[in-house]
């Protein structure tokens, strides 16, 4: 009789520890899930913030190839215009150089004539 009632001892502490191991393991269960949605909370963190960094690079990119594009524009311009400027400059040269040899031709002409 004594040996039964050491059995039944036996087997109720069994079935507390099983329940405690359950329990145990549940919980280990729960942290080891808590722990995984953390770090998936904080890798989704990670990406929304490589996401703006890398949108922002591209906003400052386009801004900067905008600025180097007018500037470019601008360039163009101004060599243009300083291109106008030489062929008229080179027009009004033309123009005195014939009129100074006009002259030049009258002057011979009338020279030629008084002889």
């Amino acid at each position: 009789a004594e040996y039964m009632g050491d059995n039944k001892m036996i087997g109720k502490e069994k079935k507390q520890q099983q329940q405690q191991e359950r329990v145990k393991q549940q919980q280990q269960q729960e942290t080891k899930q808590e722990t995984k949605q953390e770090e998936e909370k904080e890798q989704r963190k990670e990406e929304e913030q490589h996401k703006e960094v890398e949108q922002r690079k591209e906003v400052e990119q386009h801004k900067e190839e905008e600025q180097r594009k007018e500037v470019q524009q601008h360039k163009e311009e101004e060599q243009h215009k300083e291109e106008e400027q030489r062929k008229e400059e080179e027009q009004v040269e033309q123009a005195e150089k014939r009129e100074q040899e006009k002259e030049q031709v009258e002057q011979i002409q009338k020279e030629q004539v008084e002889q």
